[in-house]
């Protein structure tokens, strides 16, 4: 055999080595997240329900004030409620129709009850307010 050649595939062999050693890596990690993901989705999954109508309801009422602000900060409900930012009053009747638990609809309403306070004094912009809106501690 000629010796290049064997070098070649020496070289060949040990990038071989590298590569799958490496994605198999990645792989491990990859599905460590996926794991974690499906876990946490899991988690929250109970507190999910859907009312009459077909719309997604979060149900807190039996969970502790720590849960029920985790259980906010990770739902898709958030996201549809700030969209509705600046209309407050469409926000007060998302909190009270689509969330169960009067402890986070309490905390819900005072947040609104805040920005709106601010917005309409100007003491907050409205890139503050959808900030402040999205930060239920």
């Amino acid at each position: 055999m000629d010796k290049s050649f064997f070098v070649f595939l020496v070289i060949g062999i040990a990038f071989l080595y590298v590569v799958t050693t490496f994605v198999g890596d990645l792989q491990k990690e990859d599905d460590k997240a996926y794991q974690y993901s499906q876990q946490q989705a899991a988690k929250y999954a109970k507190y999910k329900t859907v009312d009459s109508v077909g719309q997604a309801v979060i149900d807190v009422s039996e969970a502790s004030d720590a849960m029920q602000i985790e259980v906010w900060n990770h739902s898709e409900l958030k996201d549809e409620f700030i969209k509705l930012f600046p209309n407050f009053e469409e926000m007060r009747f998302f909190i009270r129709d689509r969330i169960v638990g009067k402890g986070l609809q309490d905390k819900l309403l005072k947040l609104v009850a805040e920005v709106e306070d601010g917005v309409v004094s100007g003491a907050m912009s409205v890139k503050q307010a959808k900030i402040k809106l999205g930060l239920l501690k």
